[in-house]
């Protein structure tokens, strides 16, 4: 394409959709590099962003780029790491920030609906204030919007108890590739007729349709937390711990762990660690709080070689929080980092991460993780060492993610845990689906966007 159709497009689409819908040139903040997200999956290059306001504004934009033959790649808050928010050749972004009211809250399931350009932390928010609680919670809420997260089956640190995005999603509203509004579910908590299509967009990435309005499901705030650091030489240590903590009288809701390299950086960026000394595996434990002898008898209880240490009271549960909320961030300042999310059952996590030390031993790159050890998914952080080129960091990494995940597929698991396959991993899906999958998944991709217009190049191999 060149400027003349991408002048012809916006002039087109601003008829369509009016003025404010497309932006021509400069993207101001808060989002300055569009199609893109915070994977190493390249620049964003897109031919045009354009911001529909409604669901009919997003049906006309899809049948203008079925007859334009214009491929859309929908970005939320663009805070994945698979670049399934890439557009890299000449796309048409589609931006969902002008779809972001809360439409209706629905005290009798309790629900609520709204539209997919809310900031999952809003939506977090608006129903505290209301006595609800949507439990699926991550690093990333500040950012993320509800459409993305339904998007990519979002699922983050409590997973454990409540856990992913798919298992609160009671309806859609959602345009198809084809440029057909498909209200799927809604109000509804009993619905047997037929297939439940709804899931089919839930981890979709996108690539099937468009989804404007979400109803989601709320549940009770928890009265009373307890946190527990955890700290072992072991990771079967901790693994013995989490077994033992779903005999406790109260709910786990999270396990999250991270290795001696995360606990380091930590300790100064938070100002205190959460031991005297130094281990090689730490974790947080996050209950509802038991009666009192019953939490004081567990305690006394652990085996020798673990260290405990409840928080004494909110502020210091939040500074323990942040020991592992904000090793992400804090290690994409500090280093050149190729990230990876991967699971495989919690039993095979040791197994795991030895697999994935030696590997990393042997293309001599340092290697720290962290996850959410409860519900198996480890992510992977490869460090980029001064003075080895960008190049050769890159081919390093590629090498240990083809090996890592052959490992993975060994172990019964998956080569993607929560962050998605986007442009990074599809080539990578054969090792955990079957053909007979695959070619099912291609035939649901030809019948929901029969021209291939939604999100090219992402999820499916080639």
């Amino acid at each position: 394409m060149d400027s003349a159709d991408i002048r012809r497009w916006r002039a087109e689409l601003a008829e369509l959709l009016g003025s404010a819908a497309v932006i021509a040139e400069e993207v101001p903040p808060p989002h300055p590099a569009w199609g893109r997200d915070r994977s190493p999956a390249g620049e964003g290059r897109p031919a045009l962003v354009v911001r529909p306001a409604s669901t009919d504004e997003v049906q006309r934009l899809v049948r203008w780029a079925r007859r334009r033959r214009v491929p859309l790649v929908p970005a939320g808050g663009r805070s994945g790491y698979s670049g399934g928010a890439t557009a890299t050749g000449g796309e048409a972004v589609v931006a969902f920030e002008r779809l972001d009211r809360i439409l209706e809250w629905l005290p009798e399931i309790p629900a609520v609906r709204l539209q997919a350009g809310v900031v999952t932390g809003r939506l977090q928010q608006a129903a505290a204030e209301r006595g609800w609680l949507y439990p699926v919670d991550f690093a990333a809420c500040d950012r993320s919007q509800v459409g993305g997260n339904v998007a990519t089956n979002a699922g983050g640190v409590r997973v454990l108890r409540w856990g992913m995005t798919r298992r609160w999603v009671l309806g859609l509203t959602v345009v198809s590739g084809a440029g057909e509004v498909l209200e799927l579910g809604g109000g509804l908590l009993k619905d047997n007729a037929g297939y439940d299509l709804k899931q089919l967009f839930v981890g979709s990435e996108g690539t099937l349709g468009l989804i404007t309005e979400v109803t989601l499901r709320l549940t009770r705030p928890v009265q009373e937390r307890t946190l527990i650091a955890l700290a072992a030489d072991e990771l079967e240590g901790l693994l013995a711990i989490l077994r033992r903590s779903h005999r406790l009288p109260r709910p786990v809701l999270a396990f999250e762990m991270f290795d001696g390299t995360c606990q380091e950086m930590m300790s100064k960026v938070v100002g205190q660690p959460l031991f005297d000394r130094s281990w090689h595996f730490l974790a947080l434990l996050e209950i509802e709080t038991p009666p009192p002898a019953v939490l004081a008898a567990w305690l006394e209880a652990l085996p020798s070689g673990i260290a405990h240490r409840p928080a004494a009271d909110g502020a210091e549960a939040e500074r323990f929080w942040r020991h592992r909320l904000e090793i992400s961030d804090t290690l994409a300042q500090r280093h050149r980092v190729h990230k990876n999310d991967l699971s495989v059952p919690p039993r095979a996590l040791p197994t795991l991460h030895r697999d994935l030390t030696a590997l990393a031993r042997q293309i001599d790159l340092p290697l720290t993780c962290f996850g959410h050890v409860g519900d198996g998914n480890l992510h992977v952080n490869l460090l980029r060492p001064d003075g080895l080129e960008e190049s050769a960091f890159a081919e390093r990494c590629r090498a240990f993610d083809v090996e890592s995940y052959r490992r993975v597929a060994t172990l019964g698991g998956s080569i993607s845990a929560e962050h998605g396959l986007g442009r990074l991993k599809g080539e990578h899906l054969p090792l955990c689906r079957s053909p007979a999958e695959l070619a099912a998944m291609a035939a649901i991709k030809q019948v929901f966007d029969p021209d291939g217009i939604l999100n090219p190049g992402k999820v499916l191999p080639g």
